[in-house]
């Protein structure tokens, strides 16, 4: 059970650390002026609506994070929901691409706006979840633990 613990703790504090690095990457982007570029006709909305979305999703990465860092088992459910959005919103606006008034405008903001994909580049998703069932798994069936758990 103590290594489940410590598993846990490891997969929050990479969460922390990933989505603090997204949201880096975020605010990188947001500070450069694109406005003496030509640009599509709804660039601007269509790059912030996204990057938007990838802040709320990394913010709540670090709040998950911090419940995991701090062991609370119950918040492994929630962490697994959200790193499958933010592997489906990898994919999202790809299907908005062919869209013939937005397309070109979120095709060009796709690039830019992904702050989720530092996560998504090393997997955590995949490997972040797996993790973090397993240890919630053996600390629920572990010593001291409700038997109905």
């Amino acid at each position: 059970m103590k290594h489940a613990r410590l598993i846990l703790r490891i997969v929050g504090g990479f969460s922390v650390v990933l989505a603090f690095a997204g949201l880096g990457y975020i605010a990188a982007y947001l500070r450069v002026d694109y406005s003496t570029r030509p640009q599509p006709p709804y660039f601007f909305q269509a790059w912030h609506i996204m990057a938007s979305i990838d802040a709320v999703l990394l913010i709540c990465g670090v709040l998950l994070g911090i419940a995991l860092l701090r062991c609370k088992v119950a918040f492994v459910t929630a962490f697994v929901v959200l790193q499958a959005l933010v592997v489906a919103y990898s994919f999202a606006p790809g299907l908005f691409w062919l869209n013939p008034r937005y397309g070109s405008s979120i095709a060009a903001a796709s690039g830019i706006s992904a702050g989720t994909i530092v996560p998504v580049f090393v997997l955590f998703p995949v490997w972040g979840s797996i993790a973090a069932i397993a240890a919630a798994r053996r600390i629920r069936k572990g010593p001291g633990a409700p038997e109905h758990a």
